[in-house]
């Protein structure tokens, strides 16, 4: 049930990532749930969860080609957004 709820959360990562995308805007309200979402998502697997660590990972799936390109399928310039959006999200 556990790994069905995670593969769930991530769809809809996905699909929110790719609508908030298409808005412009990573502060916006749908964004930061997106970046909710992914932590809920990163909680399934982590033991600790830390904004450090969250936005490192962000950081991750731009600077690495096998991450950057997971995202930009989802829509091109989709890793860069979520990392702009986890800045955010992770300053709070």
């Amino acid at each position: 049930a556990q790994y069905e709820r995670a593969q769930e959360l991530s769809r809809s990562i996905n699909d929110s990532l790719k609508q908030a995308l298409e808005q412009g805007d990573p502060s916006s309200e749908l964004a930061q749930k997106v970046c909710a979402m992914h932590k809920e998502w990163l909680c399934y697997s982590w033991n600790h969860y830390s904004k450090q660590a969250h936005l490192g990972l962000a950081q991750m799936y731009v600077a690495d080609p096998r991450f950057k390109k997971y995202y930009d399928d989802i829509a091109p310039g989709c890793a860069e957004f979520l990392r702009d959006a986890l800045e955010i999200y992770c300053a709070e």
